[in-house]
């Protein structure tokens, strides 16, 4: 087949829609294999981030036209009422398929809810009269992007696809095996879609799992990390999960979130599903009542100050999307909190500056909290500062003296 052939020969041009984090991986990507990139994006300066040769800078969807391959790549996060919010990716499909185009290969690597593909998006495109397997092809290939991690790359980590027809998945894996050392095609788009849910409810199930856990432990006087410890000495059939402040960024706390509605649509109600969202969503309120408790009504009536250590949701991160930290913020300021924080990777947020860690600046603290821990956080320091600290990453045993339990500073 000849699309397959330019392909493999790397003729044919490439389109990214979207060069966030995920499109930018990609295309950088695809640039290193040899294949001319287009790039678009509702925020011009993303693309100015490229640089190479063979990347085209696309300011207008129709740049795209002369495309064989479209790759969508934007956000589908939760709107306001925390409902799936699928406006960017209809958007985007939208003016796809106002293109005149022939033969062209989308592929979503937005993450959605079974059905999506073959429910919403192909309709748009046969809305516009374009004929499946004629005028387009259409598959999935959820996002796997995990930003930082050196280990496990856009290229190393196996890419799962799937068609809405056995044209379109073969043209899909034909595609990724380009420049993906694994590619893993699924009988239908439905599998692929569910698949990505099922990594992340996975994950929130089993972290929601463990803080709960971690309750109980706290109030038997056992602690939860020595007893995790333990039990991941099993070689088979446990995977270790930590307590910590809740799940933040762009994936955990929002996928099982389009997984439980969809399961809803369809008379399904996954009860361990909704329990672990609702038990992330205590969290900030959990920490900032320990935060009020280690200070014991001592600040004599004045607002009392809270340090937040760590704003991004991941270590060594600028990325705050969902972040535990920014619920703590806000559920502290709606306390009585006056809060600040300190974090070398977000300098500025929403008009609030990035505090130095110096001992006058600790002094005037009242309570800490850390919630994301970073490499090359003065964490002696903040140890020497004598003031309580809320440490829900368990980071404080490897540099003070006393007892750190989260959520409780015992001194021994």
């Amino acid at each position: 087949m000849r699309f397959v052939d330019n392909i493999k020969s790397r003729k044919i041009k490439v389109g990214v829609v979207g060069v966030g984090y995920v499109g930018k991986a990609l295309a950088q990507a695809l640039l290193s294999s040899g294949f001319k990139t287009y790039g678009f994006d509702i925020n011009p300066d993303k693309l100015g981030e490229i640089n190479h040769q063979k990347f085209t800078r696309a300011y207008n969807v129709e740049q795209l036209e002369n495309c064989d391959i479209v790759c969508i790549c934007v956000p589908t996060p939760l709107d306001g009422k925390r409902q799936p919010d699928l406006r960017l990716l209809i958007k985007a499909c939208n003016e796809l398929a106002a293109l005149k185009t022939k033969k062209q290969l989308v592929i979503v690597e937005s993450t959605v809810a079974p059905g999506t593909l073959r429910n919403i998006v192909s309709p748009i495109f046969a809305k516009e009269g374009k004929k499946l397997g004629e005028d387009f092809y259409l598959a999935i290939s959820p996002e796997r992007v995990d930003p930082g991690n050196k280990v496990f790359t856009l290229k190393t980590t196996p890419k799962v696809v799937g068609g809405i027809d056995e044209e379109s998945a073969k043209l899909a894996t034909e595609f990724y095996s380009t420049f993906i050392d694994e590619v893993v095609t699924t009988t239908t788009s439905e599998v692929a879609e569910l698949s990505k849910l099922l990594e992340n409810t996975f994950r929130l199930v089993n972290i929601s799992l463990v803080n709960e856990i971690k309750g109980y432990a706290d109030k038997a006087g056992i602690d939860i990390w020595e007893v995790i410890n333990a039990a991941a000495t099993k070689p088979f059939a446990f995977m270790p999960h930590y307590p910590g402040p809740g799940v933040g960024g762009h994936c955990i706390p929002v996928d099982p979130v389009y997984l439980l509605e969809e399961a809803k649509s369809k008379g399904v109600d996954l009860n361990i599903t909704r329990s672990a969202i609702e038990l992330n969503e205590t969290m900030s309120k959990k920490i900032v009542g320990e935060a009020k408790r280690a200070l014991n009504g001592y600040t004599n009536g004045r607002k009392p100050k809270l340090l937040l250590i760590g704003l991004a949701y991941k270590p060594n991160s600028s990325d705050t999307r969902e972040s535990p930290a920014l619920k703590i913020w806000k559920q502290a300021a709606s306390e009585g909190f006056k809060v600040s924080y300190y974090d070398p990777h977000v300098p500025k947020l929403n008009g609030y500056t990035c505090q130095p860690i110096t001992k006058e600046i600790l002094a005037k603290q009242d309570v800490i909290v850390i919630v994301t821990h970073h490499e090359n956080i003065p964490y002696e320091l903040l140890d020497e500062a004598g003031k309580p600290i809320i440490d829900t990453r368990n980071i404080m045993r490897k540099f003070s003296k006393d007892k750190f339990v989260w959520l409780e500073r015992r001194v021994s």
